[in-house]
C-alpha cells in the first residue's frame, strides 16, 4: 500500500474515532479543487484589483500558481502573514467578512502544511544524531569513571519540539568540538593519575563551640597575650585606639575622671602609673571571666550557629563527603535551607524541622577540582529587611518581631500574641573528608592499560589499549583499520618527548570526539520507502541512548554481540532490565520534564513581594514531584491516563505544606492521597506545570490553555502573526482606575480577528485553571498587582472573584479544573494518542510523518487494550518498526 493509501486509510479510521481532535493535513487534490470554486473568487473580490499586473505591489494573486512549490512557498507565507494582520488595509472599499477571512487563511494554512508534509517525508529516516550534552556526560563518566570534567560552557542543546534528543536541532559546531577535546582532556587527567599511591585523605572541620570562643577573643582582643604585653612593656600600647573599653573605665575611675577623653587636656600618661597599670590589668582578669562565663553558657544553652562556612584547598581531584549536622531553633516552624558549594552551586535543598534536642547530620557528595573551596549553609529565605518575617507570617500566620534573632526554643501562648522571634537555622558542625575512592588505582586505569599501567610503550600496546576502548566508546566491533589512525597519535606523542601516560590520553581524547562517538552512527537506508532493520549493535546503543543516555552496558553488549538482541522477547527483557536501572532516572527525568516544559523551571523568577511564602527549595521539590510521579507510575505500569486526573501524587513536607496537607513531614518523596477536596490530581495541578504556565506574578491563561492543547490534546495552538500587538500591551486599567480582570484583558485581545484566531481556542482552555495562581496555590480570589507595584515599597493589589468557567475545542462547557479534567478524560483516547507521538519523538529523535501514523494507530490501539499502562506503552514504542528499523 502507498503512503498515500496509507494516509487516505487514516483519515477515514479518523473520522470514525470519538473525541479526536489532531489537525488533519488535506490531500492536494482537494486544495486544487476548492481553489477555483471557493479561494479564487474571495481573491477576485477582496485582493486582485490591488496585486495584478496593474499595480506596483510585488505580490501579483491574479498569476500565483494555487499549488504551493519551493518557487512559491516565501509568496504564499507573506500573503498568509499579512491576511492575518494589515491586510486588507483599513481602508479598503471592500473588507472580507470573518467567515470570508477564514476560508482564505484555512486554505494557505492548509496548503502550507500540504506541502510542509511532503517535503519532509522521508519514509522515516532518523537523521544522524549529535549526542546531546546530557548524554556526553553521562558517556565519560561511564567510560571514565569520574565526572566530565570541563562542560560549564557547553552551548545548550537546541530543542526541537520542546526535546533535546531530535537530531535536526543538535547543531555541531568548531566551537562545540573544541570544548569536547578540552573537555575530554580534562576528564582523561582526573581518571588517569600520575601517581600510583593511594591518596592522602583530608579532612576540615568547622565547630560552632570553637568559633564562637574565636569570634569572642578576636572581637575583645582578650587573651594572656594582652595582660602580658601591659605588664611587660606598657608603653606600646598607649595607642588610643587600641585601648578596649575595660581599660578606659578603669583608668578614668583611677584618676576620678568622668571619661577616659579627659586624660589628654590635663597631660596625664597613664602607662607610666605603676599602680594605675595594676588596676587595668585587674580589670583586664575580670572582663576574661565575664566573657569565658558567657561563652560557657552560650554554648551550654545554644550549641548551634544560625550561619556556617567552610572553606577546603583540595590537592587531589576526587569525590568529597561534606557533612553538616543542621536544626531549627523552633522545629515547630519548618524552615528551607541551603546548602551551597562555592555560592553558587546547591548541593543539597531541604526542609529543616529537626529539633535542638535532636540534631540530624546532613550529608552530600560531591566531586571537586584543585582549588579553593567554600561550603556554607543558610537559610533558603534571606533574614533581611523582613523578608523572613513576612514568609513567616505568610506560611505560618505568625508575627514575627524581626529584630530579635535570639533562638528560642519553647514558644508560649503569650509569646505567639506578642510576636515571636525569628525561628533560626542553626549548624553546630561540619566537616569535609575526602578524597574518597573505592579503589585505587582508579577503575579507568584498570579498563584501559590492560597490560598494567607499566605497560611497555609500544605500537603493540598502544593498539590494544585503543583497540579495547573504542569497543567500549563506540559499542561495537572494531577493526585495525579504525583505531590504526589514534595508534599513529599516540606513538607520533610519545616519540616526540611526552611519557607513554600522557602519549595514550592524547589518543583517547581523539577517540572521545570522533564521529563514531559524538554521533549515533546508524547508516542510512538506500531507499526511503523501504525500511530496514537495525543492526545488533544499532538498536542496543539506539536503546541505551533513549533509556539511559549513556553507553549500553556489557549485559546490553554481550546480547548485542550475539544478535539475541534483535530476537523480540530479548528485546523485550532487556528493556525492562534497563527500566529498572538506576540509570533510567536520565530518561524518567529528561522526558518528564521536557514534555512537562518544566526543564527550566529554576529560572523562573517568583515575586516575593506577592508570594512571601513561596521559596526556592519549594521550586526544586515540585519539579521532584513530577518526575516522582511519572517513576511511580512507570514503576508499577499503572495507566497514563493518571496523569489527566489522579487521587495521589509524590510528597515530602514542603509540597505537601504547599498544598495544605497536614501530617506529612521530611524530605524524601513518597506516596500521598489527595483528600477529596484537594482539587489536585494529574499533571495539570501540579505546582511545578502551574508555575511553568506563569510569570511569576499572576497565572497565564494563555500558556496554560496552549500547554494543554499541544502536550495533551496533540493539536497545535499556532504561531502569531507578526504586526500584533502582545497581550502584555493590552490595557490594565478602566477608566475608573479599576484593572481589568485577565478574562476582560483576553477579551479585548480576541477583538483582534488575527488574535481571535488562535485565542478562540487556547483561552477557553486555560482559563479552567484560574483557580490555582501563578505559584500553583488554590485560590478563589485573584490578586492583581495594581501599576504602582513596581514602584511602591508596599505593593497593592487588587482582589477579584476567580471565573473559571471555559470549553472545550469542541465548545463542551466545563468550569474549574475538577470539570476540565472530567471533559479531558471524556478524550481519552485523543490524549493517549498525543503522549504516544510525545514518547516516541523523544525515543527516535525525529519527528514524526505522514508514514509512521500507522504504526502509531496499532501502538495505540495495543496500549489501549492494555489498559493504558505506562510502562506498556515505553515497551510498545520500543518494540514497534519505528524504533527498530530505519
Amino acid at each position: 500500500m502507498s503512503i498515500r493509501a496509507q494516509f487516505a486509510l487514516f483519515i477515514a479510521i479518523l473520522a470514525t474515532t470519538n473525541g479526536r481532535a489532531q489537525e488533519d493535513i488535506p490531500e492536494q487534490a482537494a486544495l486544487r479543487a476548492e481553489y477555483p470554486e471557493r479561494i479564487r473568487p474571495l481573491f477576485e473580490n477582496y485582493c486582485i484589483r490591488c496585486h495584478d499586473q496593474d499595480t506596483e505591489s510585488k505580490v501579483r494573486l491574479d498569476t500565483i500558481d494555487p499549488t504551493i512549490a519551493p518557487n512559491t512557498i516565501d509568496t504564499w507565507t507573506r500573503v498568509k502573514n499579512v491576511l492575518s494582520g494589515s491586510m486588507p488595509p483599513p481602508k479598503a472599499k471592500k473588507r472580507p467578512s470573518p467567515q470570508d477571512l477564514d476560508a482564505l487563511l484555512s486554505w494557505i494554512d492548509g496548503s502550507l502544511k500540504r506541502f510542509d508534509a511532503d517535503q519532509k517525508e522521508s519514509g522515516g529516516d532518523t537523521l544522524i544524531r549529535r549526542i546531546n550534552n546530557r548524554a556526553y556526560a553521562n558517556m565519560l563518566k561511564t567510560l571514565l569513571g569520574v565526572p566530565a570534567q570541563g562542560m560549564e560552557n557547553f552551548p545548550e542543546d537546541g530543542a526541537v519540539q520542546g526535546f533535546d534528543t531530535v537530531g535536526s536541532g543538535l547543531y555541531a559546531s568548531t566551537y562545540l568540538y573544541k570544548l569536547c577535546i578540552n573537555s575530554a582532556k580534562q576528564t582523561l587527567d582526573v581518571a588517569l593519575p600520575t601517581s600510583e599511591a593511594w591518596p592522602e585523605i583530608l579532612e576540615k572541620k568547622w565547630n560552632a563551640k570553637e568559633s564562637k570562643m574565636r569570634q569572642f577573643q578576636q572581637d575583645c582582643k582578650i587573651d594572656d597575650n594582652r595582660i602580658r604585653t601591659l605588664s611587660e612593656n606598657p608603653k606600646s600600647d598607649n595607642d588610643f585606639l587600641s585601648v578596649l573599653p575595660c581599660e578606659r573605665r578603669a583608668v578614668a575611675t583611677h584618676y576620678g575622671l568622668k571619661d577616659f577623653n579627659d586624660l589628654a587636656p590635663k597631660g596625664i600618661v597613664w602607662t607610666n602609673d605603676p599602680k594605675c597599670m595594676e588596676e587595668v590589668i585587674s580589670a583586664l582578669k575580670e572582663d576574661i571571666k565575664k566573657i569565658q562565663a558567657i561563652d560557657a553558657a552560650a554554648v551550654a544553652d545554644f550549641q548551634l550557629e544560625r550561619s556556617a562556612k567552610l572553606t577546603m584547598t583540595v590537592a587531589q581531584p576526587g569525590r568529597y563527603r561534606l557533612s553538616a549536622r543542621l536544626c531549627l531553633s523552633n522545629a515547630n516552624y519548618p524552615q528551607p535551607v541551603h546548602i551551597l558549594m562555592d555560592s553558587v552551586y546547591v548541593l543539597k535543598n531541604l526542609l529543616l524541622d529537626d529539633p535542638p534536642s535532636a540534631p540530624k547530620t546532613y550529608e552530600v557528595d560531591v566531586f571537586l577540582n584543585k582549588g579553593s573551596h567554600t561550603f556554607t549553609v543558610f537559610a533558603a529565605i534571606p533574614y533581611l529587611n523582613n523578608v523572613f518575617c513576612r514568609h513567616a507570617n505568610a506560611t505560618y500566620g505568625l508575627t514575627l518581631t524581626g529584630q530579635d534573632f535570639t533562638p528560642k526554643y519553647f514558644l508560649t501562648s503569650d509569646e505567639l500574641t506578642k510576636g515571636i522571634a525569628v525561628p533560626m537555622i542553626l549548624c553546630s558542625d561540619m566537616a569535609v573528608r575526602g578524597p574518597l575512592y573505592d579503589s585505587w588505582p582508579l577503575p579507568a586505569v584498570a579498563h584501559i592499560f590492560t597490560r598494567g599501567v607499566n605497560s611497555p610503550p609500544t605500537r603493540e600496546c598502544a593498539e590494544e589499549i585503543v583497540l579495547s576502548f573504542m569497543r567500549r566508546a563506540y559499542a561495537g566491533d572494531c577493526d585495525v583499520s579504525v583505531a590504526r589512525p589514534y595508534v599513529g597519535l599516540i606513538m607520533s606523542k610519545f616519540e616526540s618527548g611526552h611519557n607513554f601516560l600522557e602519549a595514550v590520553k592524547y589518543g583517547l581524547a581523539a577517540v572521545l570526539c570522533s564521529p563514531r562517538f559524538l554521533y549515533l552512527g546508524e547508516e542510512q537506508r538506500p531507499e526511503s520507502a523501504h525500511r530496514k532493520t537495525l543492526s545488533a549493535f544499532e538498536l542496543g546503543r539506539r536503546l541505551a541512548y533513549f533509556l539511559w543516555s549513556d553507553l549500553p552496558d556489557d549485559v546490553l553488549m554481550a546480547s548485542a554481540a550475539s544478535g539475541a538482541l534483535l530476537d523480540e522477547q530479548e528485546l523485550l527483557a532487556q528493556t525492562r532490565r534497563m527500566i529498572k536501572d538506576p540509570r533510567s532516572r536520565a530518561f524518567r527525568e529528561a522526558f518528564t520534564t521536557q514534555w512537562l516544559k518544566i526543564d527550566k523551571l529554576e529560572s523562573l523568577s517568583v515575586s516575593q513581594e506577592m508570594f512571601p511564602a513561596f521559596d526556592p527549595v519549594l521550586q526544586e521539590f515540585a519539579k521532584e514531584e513530577s518526575v516522582a510521579y511519572f517513576s511511580e507510575i512507570l514503576d508499577r505500569n499503572e495507566s497514563f491516563l493518571e496523569f489527566i486526573d489522579s487521587d495521589f501524587s509524590m510528597l515530602n513536607g514542603r509540597l505537601a505544606q504547599h498544598y495544605g496537607i497536614d501530617r506529612i513531614a521530611g524530605n524524601e518523596m513518597r506516596r500521598v492521597p489527595f483528600p477529596k477536596d484537594s482539587h489536585r490530581g494529574g499533571v495539570l495541578t501540579q505546582a511545578s506545570v502551574l508555575m511553568a504556565t506563569s510569570n511569576g506574578m499572576e497565572s497565564s491563561p494563555v500558556r496554560r490553555g496552549a500547554f494543554v492543547m499541544d502536550r495533551l490534546l496533540g493539536v497545535s495552538p499556532g504561531v502569531p502573526p507578526p504586526d500584533v500587538p502582545a497581550l502584555d500591551k493590552t490595557d490594565t486599567e478602566k477608566p475608573d482606575k479599576t484593572l481589568f480582570t485577565p478574562r476582560e484583558r483576553l477579551a479585548m485581545h480576541r477583538e483582534n480577528m488575527s488574535c481571535a484566531r488562535c485565542h478562540d481556542k487556547i483561552d477557553p482552555l486555560g482559563v479552567g485553571l484560574e483557580n490555582f495562581n501563578a505559584v500553583g496555590s488554590w485560590i478563589t480570589k485573584q490578586s492583581l498587582p495594581l501599576p504602582s507595584v513596581s514602584k511602591s515599597k508596599k505593593p497593592q493589589w487588587e482582589e477579584h472573584v476567580v471565573d473559571a468557567s471555559g470549553a472545550m475545542l469542541d465548545g463542551t462547557k466545563y468550569n474549574g479544573p475538577d470539570e476540565l479534567k472530567q471533559r479531558l478524560m471524556e478524550h481519552k483516547d485523543q490524549f493517549a494518542r498525543c503522549f504516544a507521538e510525545k514518547l516516541t519523538i523523544y525515543a527516535l529523535g525525529r519527528s514524526l510523518e505522514l508514514s509512521d501514523q500507522p504504526v502509531l494507530d496499532k501502538l495505540c490501539a495495543h496500549v489501549a487494550a492494555e489498559n493504558y499502562g505506562l510502562a506498556t506503552m515505553v515497551e510498545n514504542v520500543i518494540l514497534s518498526e519505528l524504533f527498530r528499523n530505519k
